[in-house]
C-alpha cells in the first residue's frame, strides 16, 4: 500500500466534493428548467386552418356558405354563417374554448337558427360542466381533430402532411325557430363567399361600402373615355349603402380624394368632375 501525504490526500477529497457538487447542481438545474416547447404539427393551427375545415364540412352538407359576414359598424362579425337547407347556421371559429367564444355564440341565438362554436379537440376534462352551459344556451359544440393519416374521405388534408376531420357535433344546437329582425340572414352578400376567409386577421370582410365601390369600379372599366360622376350615380340608383341617395355624390367624390376607389381616377372635363379607368404602370 502506498502511503500518500496527507496534503494530497485532503485535496483529493476536496476536488472529489466539489466535483460532486457541481454535478449535483447541474441535475437539479435540469429537473427544475422548463421543458422546451415544440411546435407540433397538430397543435398551433390558426383559426383559418379550423375555419376551412368547417367550410368544407358544409360543402359536403351542400350548404351556402359566407364568412366574415359583417352585420353593422358597431355590431360583432360572424366568422362563418351558412344557409343549411331552409335554416341559417352561424359558427363562432376560435383555437381554444373560453367564455369569450361563448359569449360570441350566444349573441346569434335567434338571429341564427342555430349557433355554433368551433374549436381544436384538447381533450377537455370539464365536458359535463361545459355540456350543461352549452345545454342551457342552446349553443352547439363542434371539435376538429387533427390526425397524421386519412381517416375518411372528406378529411381535410394541410400542406404538412396532416389531416383533419369532424365527426358527430359533440353537443347538438337548439333550433330556434323564429328569427329576430336583422337576423343573420338578411346580411349575407354573394361578396362574403369569397372577399375573406374566416379567423383571417388581415380585414379583407364584406362591408356596405364595398359594395358600393365594387358597383363604381364596374361601372367605371366600362367607360374608357370616362363617365361623369353624376352619370355614375345615375347607374347605381338607389342600390347603394349611403342613408339618401342625396349623400351618394358627395360620398364617392370624398371617397376619391381619399383613394378609396381602386382602378379609378378622377379629371375635370368641361368643367364636370369624370371617371377615368386609371392608366396602368
Amino acid at each position: 500500500m502506498v502511503n500518500r501525504p496527507k496534503g494530497v490526500v485532503a485535496r483529493a477529497e476536496s476536488l472529489r466534493l466539489r466535483s460532486e457538487s457541481l454535478r449535483a447542481h447541474a441535475l437539479e438545474t435540469l429537473i427544475s428548467a422548463p421543458v422546451p416547447k415544440t411546435r407540433s404539427k397538430k397543435t398551433n393551427r390558426t383559426e383559418s386552418d379550423l375555419a376551412s375545415v368547417v367550410v368544407a364540412w358544409l360543402d359536403d352538407l351542400e350548404a351556402d356558405v359566407y364568412q366574415e359576414v359583417f352585420t353593422g359598424p358597431t355590431n360583432p362579425r360572424a366568422d362563418i354563417v351558412a344557409r343549411v337547407h331552409s335554416e341559417i347556421w352561424s359558427f363562432e371559429v376560435k383555437r381554444s374554448l373560453s367564455f369569450d367564444v361563448i359569449a360570441q355564440a350566444r349573441h346569434w341565438r335567434g338571429r341564427a337558427n342555430r349557433s355554433w362554436v368551433v374549436v381544436q379537440s384538447s381533450g377537455e376534462r370539464r365536458i359535463e360542466l361545459i355540456r350543461d352551459i352549452f345545454s342551457y344556451l342552446g349553443i352547439g359544440l363542434i371539435t376538429i381533430n387533427f390526425h397524421d393519416r386519412r381517416q375518411d374521405i372528406s378529411d381535410v388534408e394541410f400542406e404538412d402532411g396532416t389531416y383533419a376531420s369532424i365527426g358527430r357535433p359533440d353537443i347538438s344546437a337548439r333550433l330556434f325557430r323564429t328569427l329576430v329582425w336583422g337576423h343573420l340572414g338578411t346580411w349575407l352578400r354573394p361578396e362574403q363567399k369569397v372577399a375573406a376567409k374566416a379567423g383571417s386577421a388581415r380585414g379583407g370582410h364584406w362591408t356596405p361600402f364595398k359594395s358600393t365601390v365594387w358597383k363604381v369600379v364596374s361601372i367605371v372599366s366600362e367607360h374608357p373615355d370616362g363617365i361623369s360622376i353624376s352619370d355614375v350615380a345615375k347607374k347605381i340608383g338607389a342600390n347603394h349603402h349611403y342613408s339618401r341617395d342625396a349623400y351618394l355624390k358627395p360620398g364617392l367624390v370624398a371617397a376619391m380624394k381619399k383613394d378609396l376607389i381602386p382602378g379609378c381616377e378622377t379629371r375635370k372635363v368641361s368643367g364636370k368632375l369624370f371617371l377615368f379607368p386609371k392608366a396602368k404602370p
